[in-house]
């Protein structure tokens, strides 16, 4: 099995990248696995609000909405109480 790089720009599109779809029953969803297009970053956060997945959320102080945690426990539930670091907030001199 191979994956995709995730660092640096795309060097294809989502269409190059994936095989043409096994026949019904083929593997990897013979298996149980499950299988579906490779998606950038964009697609992929349009298709979880298609899913109502809520994968993003706002946070206070944060001008662009944030990854939510993927893990929502119904009692401790998680808590988004401050927008992560500016880019080189904390570097040095």
């Amino acid at each position: 099995m191979t994956f995709a790089a995730l660092d640096g720009p795309p060097s294809s599109t989502s269409a190059a990248c994936s095989p043409a779809p096994p026949p019904p029953g083929g593997v990897p969803t013979s298996v149980g696995s499950p299988a579906g297009p490779i998606n950038d970053m964009a697609e992929a956060f349009t298709f979880s609000e298609k899913l109502g997945l809520n994968a993003t959320v706002a946070v206070p102080g944060s001008r662009t909405p944030q990854v939510a945690n993927p893990v929502s426990l119904p009692v401790t539930p998680p808590q988004y109480r401050c927008a992560p670091p500016r880019l080189r907030q904390d570097t040095l001199p």
